[in-house]
This record gives C-alpha cells, sequence and structure tokens, in this order.
C-alpha cells in the first residue's frame, strides 16, 4: 500500500503536462531568437548570450535545452529544413518514374534552399569555423549524397545511362546541383519557380538523358 506522505511527493501528471508544454514553448522561443538573429545580424556576433538577449531567457535555460550552440544551431537546422519541406523526400525517393524521382529531388532541396535564405546561408558560413557543426553538415551532405546515388541508379535502370565507369561522376554531379552553394549562386533572385527546372535540364543534358526522354 502506498503511504498518503509517498503520494504527495509525487508530481501529479498534469503539472508534469503543463511543465512540458512550458518548455517545448521556451524552445520555440529560442529557436525562434536564434533564427531572427541569423537572418538579421552580423555571424561574428551569434553566440549563446545574443540569442538569450533575444529569446528573453538565460543563458543557463538555453544550456539546459540545448547544450552547446552547435546543438542549437542543429536543432533549428532540423526545423527550418521540416518547415521547408524536405520532410517529403522519402516520398520523393518512392516514385516509380525516375524522371519524376529526379524533377522531385531538385526541387524540394531548390525549395527548402529558398525557403529561409539568409539564415541558412549563415548556417553553413558558421559550419566553416565550428568544428562540432562542420561535421554535422558533412553528415547532412553525405545523406543528400546517398539519396543523389539513388536517384541515379534508377535513371541507369530506365535509360542505361549514365554508363557505370561514369556512375561516380554522375551522383557527384546530381549532388553539387543540389547544393545550397550552387542553388545560391545559380538562383540568384530569380523564383523557385524558373531555377529548378533549369536545374533538372541541366542535370539531364549533362547525363545524355534529355533527348532519350523527350522521344520516349
Amino acid at each position: 500500500m502506498v503511504s498518503r506522505k509517498a503520494n504527495k511527493s509525487c508530481p501529479r501528471p498534469y503539472t508534469l503536462g503543463k511543465r512540458q508544454e512550458y518548455m517545448d514553448q521556451v524552445r520555440v522561443r529560442i529557436l525562434d531568437a536564434a533564427r531572427d538573429l541569423l537572418a538579421k545580424e552580423d555571424t561574428r556576433e551569434f553566440g549563446m548570450d545574443a540569442v538569450a538577449r533575444q529569446a528573453g531567457v538565460t543563458r543557463q535555460t538555453i544550456h539546459n535545452q540545448f547544450g552547446t550552440r552547435s546543438a542549437l544551431l542543429e536543432a533549428l537546422f532540423d526545423r527550418m529544413a521540416m518547415r521547408g519541406g524536405i520532410g517529403s523526400m522519402p516520398v520523393v525517393m518512392q516514385q516509380a518514374d525516375p524522371v519524376v524521382m529526379l524533377q522531385m529531388f531538385v526541387e524540394t532541396f531548390a525549395r527548402f534552399w529558398r525557403s529561409d535564405r539568409v539564415a541558412i546561408h549563415r548556417i553553413h558560413g558558421l559550419a566553416v569555423l565550428d568544428a562540432e557543426l562542420g561535421r554535422i553538415d558533412r553528415a547532412r551532405n553525405e545523406r543528400r549524397r546517398m539519396a543523389a546515388s539513388r536517384v541515379v541508379d534508377a535513371l541507369y535502370r530506365r535509360f542505361g545511362k549514365p554508363l557505370p565507369p561514369d556512375r561516380s561522376d554522375a551522383v557527384a554531379l546530381l549532388f553539387t546541383a543540389t547544393s545550397f552553394a550552387f542553388f545560391d549562386a545559380f538562383g540568384g533572385t530569380r523564383s523557385l519557380e524558373k531555377v529548378y527546372p533549369s536545374i533538372v535540364r541541366l542535370v539531364m543534358d549533362a547525363l545524355h538523358i534529355w533527348d532519350l526522354e523527350i522521344a520516349r
């Protein structure tokens, strides 16, 4: 039998739920503050103290939520990615038509890179200077490279191109064409609707499958 004293020492589920809701709200406020700073401020001034001031919380609160600046930026990038449509990638990879898969693959990343361009640009800049954030960024890029490899394999099964010896070059091409650096330079101020079809055509031309698709 549980004593009344023991019952009093256990937090009620309602209290725990309200506390978790509050902590979730604080977490969102911190992420929003970090994003706003990246979109408006010089990244050299980006740090835990600046985020704390922007969010109206203490530096310790940010540390309790995320641990390090790199972990904070990783969480922010994850949130931006989901808002930018990266969550649709499993659907892209399930396309039966490899050309549709290619088109959706390019569009998905172009849409994401366009969704919060300034903040993404500055996160990539910080990754160059921060070893831990750089490691995280490389891991993300490796996942994109693996996805690009699947698209290339699907195209080869359909068209017999690129020829097997050229497969690594084909993967590298698609990987590069869907990078933020490429999109930022190639896209300029043009609309998303004008940019991503051009990238698709560029890739298909380079892989020598554009004419084959037109002839189908």
